[in-house]
């Protein structure tokens, strides 16, 4: 208002800008994306390099954590060329690392690496680089090098003074990220030690915050500490439908608070969303890690058609991680396959031993869906729907798709065959 009064175009310039800082902290992601042409429209006029860095910067922050991934890589592709000319190495390697996290988080790992080598190159040991790197390692299964890549964010905490502070925050969030893929009780210890530190500060960045209580969050998860996930989980609550600063998302989270509470109707319910969420966004690591923590909620619950759930989500997980060459993931799916196998007891559930999976791509074909189509439909890759189809032309012994989809109705497996676009 005073801006307008005045005809000060810096200051407004300067205020949008900062609003839009201040609206991403506090998590207010739909204020944050409203602002963002304005910012851009009025930056370029005057070409304020720093306004067009800071919304496209933030922009992209609100937009993956609302999982619209589109309109953030647009964003964070369209930050590099002003960021660079800014000269500044903050935003220089931010621009990036926000390209590096678009593409991780599809499990677009090549050009991730790329785009983070080249952060790395301007400001190496970025603690949001590093944060990137150490999820990315852990997935793929590059523990050596994820393991280094944390030891350097400990070794900078620990060389700081206790805080609510970026150092803190970091570690916090990451080594309670690894501790609970690899079980390791120290990071644990070393996880809650820096969340501790930072939720007892007089004052903290909410960002920082979230880094903290999500790490903290994670801990009591690997810990089995229902006590403190029950505090935890109407903190984490108030970000369902986002993803946690790029790394794991609310709902896929709160459902494992309430694991651990010994809620599961609450975890299935949470889980639910989760999945929701990741198809949406098209976050296929996080869908595959989603799928497992359902899977195995659904089989200590044990209810009613649970069984059969748990076998299709164990399917669905195993085909993306496999796709996605996320190895820690596929060998602890491969490893759960024979506890389902042995409470399904013997023999297959459907006929000529085709899975759940290659039913409901049976099912698709039967449609006349193409293999793009079916990809789209069940989220997996193309060519996992190929690997697919051609089990299933070998097991029911068709010589093409009309032949399978004429089994398939010869067979019960789907529901109305006449409304096949096969049928003649």
């Amino acid at each position: 208002a005073v801006a307008g009064r005045g005809g000060d175009q810096t200051l407004e310039r300067l205020t949008w800008a900062l609003g839009t800082t201040a609206a991403n902290y506090h998590w207010r992601w739909s204020k944050t994306i409203e602002n963002i042409p304005a910012v851009i429209q009025m930056a370029r006029r005057a070409n304020d390099l720093y306004a067009e860095v800071n919304a496209h910067y933030f922009g992209t922050t609100a937009l993956i954590s609302t999982g619209e991934l589109e309109l953030a890589r647009q964003h964070a592709f369209a930050m590099i060329s002003p960021a660079e000319r800014l000269r500044h190495r903050f935003w220089f390697a931010g621009a990036f690392w926000k390209n590096m996290t678009a593409a991780r988080i599809v499990g677009d790992w090549q050009t991730a690496r790329d785009f983070g080598n080249r952060g790395l190159e301007i400001s190496p040991g970025d603690f949001r680089l590093l944060g990137d790197w150490i999820v990315m390692e852990y997935h793929v299964g590059e523990s050596q090098d994820g393991k280094a890549y944390l030891e350097n964010l400990i070794s900078h905490m620990n060389s700081n003074v206790p805080g609510s502070t970026m150092a803190y925050s970091y570690p916090a969030l990451f080594a309670g990220f690894v501790a609970h893929i690899t079980d390791d009780r120290n990071l644990a210890g070393t996880a809650k030690r820096a969340a501790e530190i930072i939720l007892e500060s007089p004052f903290s960045n909410p960002n920082v915050v979230l880094r903290a209580r999500t790490g903290l969050a994670l801990v009591a998860v690997h810990s089995g500490d229902s006590v403190s996930a029950s505090e935890l989980h109407p903190q984490i609550d108030a970000s369902t439908g986002t993803m946690l600063r790029f790394t794991i998302s609310a709902d896929r989270l709160l459902g494992l608070l309430a694991k651990t509470m010994a809620d599961l109707d609450k975890a299935v319910a949470h889980f639910d969303d989760a999945l929701a969420f990741c198809r949406k966004a098209g976050y296929r690591p996080e869908l595959a890690w989603t799928c497992s923590d359902y899977c195995d909620t659904l089989l200590e619950r044990n209810g009613v058609g649970d069984l059969a759930r748990a076998i299709s989500l164990l399917e669905e997980s195993l085909a993306i991680s496999s796709d996605l060459g996320m190895r820690p993931l596929t060998e602890r799916l491969i490893a759960r396959q024979e506890q389902v196998s042995a409470q399904a007891g013997p023999g297959p559930a459907f006929p000529d031993g085709l899975t759940q999976r290659e039913v409901e791509v049976l099912q698709l074909i039967c449609g006349g869906q193409t293999d793009r189509e079916i990809g789209e439909d069940l989220f997996i890759s193309i060519r996992t729907v190929g690997n697919h189809v051609s089990n299933i032309l070998n097991k029911t012994n068709s010589t093409n798709r009309t032949e399978a989809a004429i089994y398939a109705a010869r067979h019960g497996l789907t529901t109305d065959p006449e409304e096949s676009d096969f049928a003649d």
